[in-house]
């Protein structure tokens, strides 16, 4: 059946079974239909409004919620109280010990520094060549290397010089016409610095107030991995892998949880395996 060209226009009718002509429907007559034809006002889809972010990103309160109440303001101030005060205290109790340590170590760091001045101006390092020009019987090159040397220990020796020199007269000054307030600015300036050169770099002489926690946090994983290494399980067998009976939870400074061992595995197992199954944890059996 050939089809029939679309014009737009509606097509011939044909005669029903009774002989009435009846026309075809038009080919455009979904167009031909109004869509919103009940005549009701449309209705938004959203009924509650959602709110929109605030420009700029999340807005931070004016005043803190625990500083908006006078129970608020004294537990802050008592608290930050407490974190000024135990330092303070701490360390005015132990004050006459890094007094003592501070006087002790500045001798050292000053003997420490006047040896190293002597290292700088004696100049060891070009001793090792001189002995090597004199093995090898190079009277050439043991002459240019002793000139040098020479040379560079003598403007050494002028500046150590000019650093006694210095030193001297602000001693000398200072017991002719300063007070006794400078001799101690003097001194607080002084001690630290040469008890920092003179301590060791493992002995600090302020100690710390308070204490980093060090805190291993152990993972389901390592649990398995050690008791398998103690050989209360054998992952590579359905029947005996070891689970968990229950989440980890806090159990004083530590951890507890509960390890479901595999048929066939009894407490007297587990606890002749302890010092392996500690192994496996990298800790100390206890």
């Amino acid at each position: 059946m050939a089809e029939q060209p679309v014009t737009g226009q509606p097509e011939p009718a044909e005669p029903d079974v009774e002989g009435k002509v009846v026309p075809f429907p038009s080919r455009d007559s979904a167009y031909e239909i109004e869509l919103d034809d009940d005549g009701e006002d449309p209705a938004p889809v959203l009924t509650v409004p959602v709110p929109l972010p605030a420009i700029g990103g999340q807005r931070r309160p004016v005043i803190p919620p625990h500083l908006r109440t006078r129970d608020g303001i004294r537990k802050h101030a008592a608290a930050q109280a407490a974190n000024v005060g135990h330092p303070l205290a701490f360390h005015a109790v132990r004050a006459p010990w890094y007094l003592a340590q501070s006087a002790v170590w500045a001798v050292v760091g000053a003997v420490r520094i006047a040896d190293r001045q002597r290292r700088w101006w004696w100049m060891p390092e070009p001793g090792i060549l001189v002995s090597l020009a004199i093995h090898a019987n190079n009277p050439k090159e043991y002459r240019a290397l002793v000139s040098h040397v020479r040379k560079v220990r003598g403007e050494r020796a002028l500046v150590i010089g000019g650093e006694a020199l210095a030193i001297l007269l602000l001693t000398v000054a200072m017991l002719t016409w300063s007070p006794w307030w400078e001799w101690a600015v003097l001194a607080a300036v002084a001690v630290p610095l040469l008890a920092r050169a003179g301590r060791p770099a493992h002995m600090p002489i302020i100690t710390p107030s308070m204490t980093t926690p060090r805190r291993r946090v152990i993972s389901a994983d390592k649990i398995l991995t050690a008791c398998y290494a103690a050989r209360l399980g054998d992952p590579e067998k359905p029947g005996q892998r070891v689970t968990f009976g229950s989440q980890a939870e806090r159990d004083g400074d530590g951890t507890r949880v509960v390890i479901d061992l595999p048929p066939g595995r009894t407490f007297a197992d587990a606890m002749k395996a302890r010092p392996a199954f500690a192994s496996g944890l990298d800790v100390k059996l206890s």
